[in-house]
């Protein structure tokens, strides 16, 4: 949704594509009869061992698919030690002349940790790779590491319980088309461990039930796929100690962990996330994707969808002093907690996050608060050009935020559900600013009104749209109360959202111009990439510019859309509200006309036939009630608002 800026070119940068100058070449081939020298396919070492342990640098070794050992006794201790200027490429036949003639997916080349009896993994080896000590030369392309077994029996600093595929302490290599597979470590990093300002490149890797572990190091990860890893610790498929990993276009999918089932951030990390995609992991404990404790990551055009946790935090757990994350252009759809808070976020003890250009869309807290976002004990959440729609939870359907203080500004909020009260936000103590922002059609499924259930605390609402208005004890300024007149409104089905809707304006929106662009922050990121970071934010959640008209819009999306086939609306609008609804007795329909008029209000039954009349005429601008359904009887109606401008329709349903 975002423009590209510098930050993400420098983050890019980073993660570059390596040129490696054509080098002598070794052969390595499984049962090779000849000279055993490795001049040749036919002359090749039989053993890759050798081969790494007696070429001269720099170098590349090609291995034909076999299987490897990194020694042919039952040394526990022996691993393939990889070297700096020497590169060892995977996947041939064993006849190629060209290295692009191989074919790494289809000639599996596999190094295994499967030394001692095969029926015992216990006798397998500590570590089958370790890259300890390279830089980016040191290269590993085209395998499938399998089979280390790091169960050491001594304490949380013993080597020989972490890295069972990879061990890594204060190197670089790189390490490409690698599948990490089939390892296990009594400690953690199943797959790989990175330890000691170990900085080595993943490109185009699969971690199939192993985790990569990073202390104090700094690896660059990129195109890759951590999946189907279960671990009693935490962090399914990548877990952070004081570590910033950057880690671009990486999925994580069907991991589970006791808390952050794709990811863990603790000890001051910092990883950046760019294009990531969180799907469908659970946490036994909370934060279905990420787990984040004093630390401060950073994603980037990444998705959160189908994450669950049953304590809380369905995608994000984040507490504690100094966890300070950040999330530019992120969607979190379908998220889930079953017993907790917060469908998709929970933030607690001083935690800090910031959404920007972010969607929360389908995610619940069905049996507590906040259906995408709860936020407690002195935490400060902030969202600008940000969309709430079709979230659920028993109170503030879409947000729960209690003590602290936060700041939404141009934020959507449509069609969230609660049970008891707080279809958009629940508010408690703290203080809370919602500016530019629009509040439409959030309630109770009874069908009762209610966007904002305050339980205390101070609440400030500056030129926004709101149903139902703002009142004391609020402080308000500038807040309208009329349809905001989405190009589609979201639609439910029960408890069921079925359509998330357009919730772009139409032309002629009254949320249109109706903001005020002092309110919007700085530009600290650069999304328009024009080098200026002091500006007032120039981009809306499209990345279309912020400011078209006399003033900043209401909402996250700013311009209004002529919608095709229909003219566009002006800015003489009707406003229609029905309550209660469900009605058990008598419903009160709620006008409201931001200009004087002729209006039609009729009641028609399931088959479009007009069955009552509440008003035919001229009204003055302002509020207007009218009263029916006590004697008609029960079933679906539509209550249907023609004016000049505009035609509106709402459902009631009459219970008695």
């Amino acid at each position: 949704m975002c423009a590209a800026h510098p930050l993400f070119a420098l983050l890019t940068a980073i993660a570059g594509a390596i040129s490696v100058t054509a080098q002598p070449v070794v052969y390595v081939r499984a049962g090779a009869s000849g000279a055993g020298d490795g001049t040749s396919w036919q002359d090749a070492y039989p053993e890759l061992q050798s081969a790494l342990s007696q070429v001269a640098a720099p170098a590349e070794i090609w291995v034909a698919s076999s299987v490897y050992q990194p020694t042919v006794g039952v040394d526990r201790l022996a691993t393939f030690q990889l070297r700096s200027g020497v590169a060892v490429y995977g996947g041939f036949v064993g006849t190629e002349d060209h290295r692009d003639e191989r074919d790494w997916a289809v000639h599996e080349t596999v190094l295994s940790g499967e030394i001692g009896s095969p029926t015992t993994p216990n006798d397998n080896s500590y570590h089958v790779v370790t890259g300890s000590g390279t830089d980016t030369t040191a290269v590993l392309d085209g395998f499938t590491i399998t089979a280390g077994r790091a169960n050491g029996t001594g304490g949380v600093d013993d080597p020989l319980r972490v890295g069972a595929g990879m061990y890594n302490v204060g190197g670089g290599p790189t390490i490409r088309h690698v599948v990490f597979r089939g390892n296990a470590a009594s400690l953690a990093g199943s797959g790989v461990w990175n330890d000691a300002n170990s900085s080595g490149r993943f490109d185009r890797v699969w971690f199939d039930g192993n985790q990569m572990f990073n202390r104090e190091s700094d690896p660059v990860v990129s195109d890759a796929l951590f999946e189907n890893v279960t671990t009693v610790g935490s962090g399914g498929g990548v877990a952070n100690s004081g570590a910033s990993p950057y880690i671009e276009r990486a999925t994580f999918r069907n991991n589970t962990a006791r808390d952050g089932g794709g990811m863990i951030n603790a000890a001051g990390s910092a990883p950046v996330c760019v294009d990531c995609d969180f799907e469908d992991n659970r946490a036994v404990g909370t934060g279905g994707a990420v787990y984040n404790q004093a630390s401060a990551p950073l994603f980037v055009r990444s998705a959160f969808e189908g994450n669950t946790s049953p304590n809380g935090g369905g995608a994000l757990f984040n507490e504690e002093a100094g966890s300070d994350m950040v999330c530019i252009d992120c969607h979190f759809r379908n998220n889930s907690t079953s017993n907790g808070s917060g469908g998709a976020v929970y933030l607690r003890l001083f935690a800090h996050l910031t959404f920007i250009d972010a969607v929360f869309e389908g995610n619940a807290a069905a049996d507590g608060r906040g259906g995408a976002v709860f936020s407690e004990s002195s935490s400060e959440p902030h969202f600008v050009n940000t969309v709430f729609v079709g979230n659920q939870a028993r109170t503030g359907g879409a947000a729960t935020l209690l003590t602290g203080s936060r700041r939404l500004v141009n934020v959507t909020f449509a069609g969230n559900r609660s049970q008891l009260g707080g279809g958009a936000l629940e508010i408690g103590f703290g203080e809370t600013e919602v500016l530019n922002s629009v509040l439409w059609d959030n309630g109770r499924f009874d069908g009762q009104p209610g966007e904002i259930l305050h339980t205390g605390g101070a609440l400030t609402m500056r030129h926004s749209l709101v149903s139902g208005g703002c009142g004391p004890p609020f402080t308000c300024e500038a807040v309208i109360d009329v349809d905001p007149l989405f190009v589609r409104p979201p639609a439910w089905i029960g408890t069921m959202l079925v359509d998330g809707g357009d919730l772009r304006l139409r032309a002629g929106s009254p949320a249109i111009d109706a903001g005020l662009a002092a309110y919007l922050p700085a530009d600290i990121w650069d999304l328009d990439d024009d080098g200026d970071t002091t500006e007032l934010l120039p981009l809306d959640i499209l990345g279309q510019p912020r400011v078209q008209g006399a003033d900043v819009d209401l909402g996250a999306y700013e311009g209004g859309v002529l919608v095709a086939g229909e003219p566009a609306v002006p800015p003489a609008q009707v406003a229609v509200r029905v309550a209660p609804n469900p009605a058990a007795g008598a419903a009160t329909v709620m006008l409201d006309l931001l200009t004087a008029g002729p209006v039609d209000v009729a009641i028609l039954d399931v088959l479009g036939r007009r069955v009552a009349t509440l008003h035919a005429g001229a009204l003055p601008a302002g509020r207007h009630a009218f009263t029916w359904g006590d004697r008609a009887p029960a079933g679906v109606y539509a209550v249907r608002v023609r004016s000049d401008s505009a035609s509106l329709t709402r459902r009631l349903t009459l219970s008695h």
